[in-house]
């Protein structure tokens, strides 16, 4: 298709059978003294291996000023090495990407994700505490004794307060700051600001663990199914990228299911032990 110059639409019309995901556009250069003397960039001989959080043993072939250009989304975490020699920190290319300047004989590229390492560290120091753990729990297991005597019956249930009970105001926000701080920090600083005043409220006006938990079973049940089929994502045949972002409405609805079921079950944990301290407490007064 030939096109005039200046600004151009692209129209698809609804029902169409095919649309396409990517256009090719070709206009001749103009010709010009200053263009037939720019000198030619570089290319890619080699694009590498992909690791975790890694791109090593890029081979390039650079002939003139030119940008190194890494197609992940743009971050300043990204590092970026020629040669062994840093290239600094990334500049945004085209929107989105990460891109460092290179001059001629670059030959050797290699990026990192720098955060990839501390969660390496990270996971390697989980694997070792789990190693221990089992370690303790293989080495340390209790040695039957023979000669005591069996126990006569099993120990009662815990016993489950569902009483609504209120905790006083600054039992209340300290509850709060600390449901503040964990969802913050698991789910986003947005999550953290509102679970805080909630969790405080929740515990103020001494909401039952029951009705914690079957709020948060209508909000799964029923509410988050609701919003997938009354909020469809568009299907643009499977290539877009916003469609997560187009159902982060029922996300943030199991998120405060999980928020209600946590502290539904603290409150069952707390009211057990409370259940389990009262007749403790009654002996200790009776034998002073």
């Amino acid at each position: 298709i030939r096109l005039r110059s200046g600004v151009q639409d692209l129209r698809i019309p609804p029902g169409a059978l095919f649309r396409p995901y990517l256009i090719r556009l070709r206009s001749p250069a103009p010709i010009g003294a200053a263009l037939r003397a720019a000198p030619s960039g570089g290319r890619v001989l080699s694009s590498g291996a992909f690791g975790r959080g890694s791109h090593e043993g890029v081979r390039l072939d650079v002939r003139g000023p030119s940008w190194l250009v890494l197609g992940e989304s743009y971050n300043p975490g990204w590092t970026a090495e020629c040669d062994g020699r840093s290239l600094g920190a990334p500049h945004v290319v085209d929107g989105f990407a990460n891109g460092w300047q290179v001059g001629p004989g670059c030959r050797r590229a290699s990026f990192y994700f720098a955060p990839q390492r501390t969660m390496t560290a990270g996971y390697l120091v989980g694997a070792l505490a789990c190693l221990v753990l089992l370690l303790v729990v293989v080495l340390r297991r209790p040695r039957r004794d023979r000669t005591a005597a069996p126990p006569v019956s099993r120990p009662p249930p815990i016993a489950v307060d569902d009483r609504p009970w209120r905790e006083p105001v600054a039992r209340a926000l300290a509850g709060g700051a600390a449901a503040a701080l964990v969802f913050g920090f698991v789910f986003a600083l947005r999550a953290g600001a509102v679970a805080g005043p909630v969790v405080a409220v929740l515990l103020w006006r001494g909401i039952s663990a029951r009705a914690l938990i079957v709020s948060a079973g209508v909000l799964l049940a029923v509410v988050v199914p609701l919003l997938y089929v009354l909020f469809p994502g568009t299907n643009h045949g499977g290539y877009d990228t916003d469609y997560a972002f187009e159902h982060l409405g029922a996300h943030w609805v199991a998120v405060a299911a999980f928020a209600l079921l946590v502290l539904g079950l603290a409150r069952t944990i707390v009211g057990a032990m409370r259940e389990r301290a009262a007749p403790e407490r009654a002996v200790g007064r009776a034998g002073t």
